[in-house]
């Protein structure tokens, strides 16, 4: 059976370098626009809405509109894991600095800590009121930062899940 997915070949020019492809394609054929099958890391079923190395130097983390992160031998193109919870699209991806978590941040309104060797989620953490759209580890090693459409920046300690300070933006101005 052949079953469609999105290319995530990352552009190389023009004004979306840096993105993914996100063509449709068959999994017994490559997206007619890239050379190499070897260039595509095939599984998601939605666009690919952002991506993290690891630690490592050779994994890679992926996130995606089908509400998956998916980890990846950049070597070999092999999916090693797919991490499932979140309810709504993955916006946004962190490695944390012990080697092994990473962090996902959501529409869901959620950012999730996971176990990148086991594939378990260690936590939820919760606060938010609307999607979060970026994250940061602080150079303690220990605290996330979550940035929110919520107009907020939440300070988390990865190890309890407790948010330690939340810093509101100042009003957007009128358009």
């Amino acid at each position: 059976m052949i079953s469609n997915t999105h290319c995530a070949y990352i552009l190389q020019k023009g004004k979306n370098q840096g993105k993914p492809c996100g063509r449709r394609v068959k999994k017994t054929r490559c997206c007619s626009r890239h050379e190499k099958w070897e260039s595509y890391l095939m599984g998601h079923t939605g666009y690919v809405t952002c991506l993290e190395v690891l630690l490592d130097g050779v994994s890679l983390a992926s996130g995606s509109r089908d509400k998956t992160v998916r980890l990846w031998n950049t070597t070999t193109g092999d999916c090693l894991r797919t991490l499932e919870g979140h309810t709504r699209s993955v916006e946004c991806l962190a490695v944390l600095s012990d080697g092994v978590s990473l962090a996902s941040g959501s529409d869901d309104k959620t950012v999730k800590i996971w176990n990148t060797t086991t594939g378990n989620c260690l936590r939820t953490l919760e606060g938010h009121t609307s999607s979060v759209l970026c994250l940061a580890v602080l150079s303690d090693g220990v605290s996330l930062a979550s940035g929110s459409y919520d107009t907020t920046i939440k300070l988390w300690d990865t190890r309890t899940g407790a948010c330690t300070r939340t810093l509101k933006a100042a009003a957007m101005a009128a358009l």
